[in-house]
């Protein structure tokens, strides 16, 4: 009998053992993930609002009315993502807090090195500050100060870099090329997807509910506006993963064998579907733009576009978590 219950008891899964907390862990994944959501969609904010918003107000009597609609709207998605990016960077400290120092409590002997000796200490505090400097900017831009606009764009910028300073590009060279090219590939992903998800889930409803008869016309104007910012941006990301990539890979084995490899080519396919959609809409639903039905194809597509826009983050997600062939 004792023996039928202890072989009971250590058949239960609360015997086994935790596992132990890394960069691989799915919950690391999951920070990982959002922070790069959430700069993609900060990114695509500013750039929407610098690139796109002038050029369609040029030359349109509604273009004035458009900005103002959206400023609001505007605003409330820039804070939003602020906030997120705020509540990750601290999640990020408490999960490389535990990576380190595992179930350590935290303490000012443990914080100390990990913040003030150590590199991805301080992206980290880099970051800290450049997201301080973003809500510094919100306020200029909520008082309608451009200068705001200039100041959140330098801001994310940065924070680009320290994403750059605290992945791959640093523990594999140090190579300030190389996390340039890092920092790039994140703005111009925000720059196109990013402003994509702006354009569809801001501004195209706005154009919609304020005009009565030729809100599709002016949808067709603000997308052929966004036309060439979304070709500028994907040509950026296009060059500078293909730069990225192969340093960080170095040979066809690598790249079809290895799993950073494997990973790295179902993110460029990915990235290939979202051109492609951009293309059948560029050839053939925006010269059609103008009708509601048009207009129907043009949300429908772009639905396709965002959802492999968040496959493309969550496998980026993955690769920083993923050793590189050595």
């Amino acid at each position: 009998m004792v023996a039928l219950v202890s072989g009971m008891l250590q058949s239960l899964p609360l015997s086994e053992p935790t596992p132990p907390f890394d960069v691989e862990s799915p919950a690391y994944v999951v920070i990982r993930f959002t922070q790069y959501a959430a700069v993609t969609l900060l990114i695509g904010g500013v750039a929407f609002r610098a690139a796109v918003l002038p050029r369609y107000s040029r030359g349109e009597q509604h273009g004035e009315s458009l900005t103002a609609d959206l400023a609001t709207a505007l605003a409330t998605w820039l804070t939003r993502g602020l906030i997120t990016l705020t509540v990750v960077h601290v999640a990020r400290l408490a999960a490389q807090h535990r990576v380190y120092f595992e179930d350590g409590a935290w303490s000012m002997a443990t914080m100390r090195p990990l913040l003030w000796q150590s590199g991805w200490g301080l992206a980290w505090l880099i970051a800290a500050g450049s997201i301080v400097a973003a809500f510094v900017a919100l306020r200029r831009i909520s008082r309608a100060q451009r200068a705001g606009w200039w100041l959140l764009g330098g801001a994310l910028v940065v924070l680009c870099w320290t994403m750059a300073m605290s992945g791959h590009p640093a523990v594999a060279s140090s190579s300030r090329f190389a996390m340039t090219l890092d920092a790039l590939h994140i703005v111009a992903a925000g720059g196109w997807v990013g402003s994509l998800s702006v354009m569809m889930l801001l501004a195209v409803p706005a154009l919609l509910r304020g005009a009565e008869t030729d809100g599709h016309w002016r949808v067709a104007r603000l997308v052929a506006a966004f036309s060439p910012t979304a070709l500028i941006f994907a040509f950026l990301l296009s060059a500078t993963g293909v730069v990225a990539g192969w340093r960080n890979v170095g040979s066809w084995s690598d790249l079809v064998q290895g799993e950073y490899g494997r990973l790295l080519l179902v993110k460029v396919a990915l990235v290939g579907v979202i051109a492609g959609i951009g293309a059948v809409n560029w050839r053939r639903v925006l010269p059609r733009l103008g009708t509601p039905r048009a207009t129907r194809m043009l949300r429908q597509s772009a639905v396709l576009e965002l959802a492999a826009a968040v496959l493309v983050l969550t496998v980026t997600a993955l690769l920083v978590a993923t050793a590189m062939p050595e």
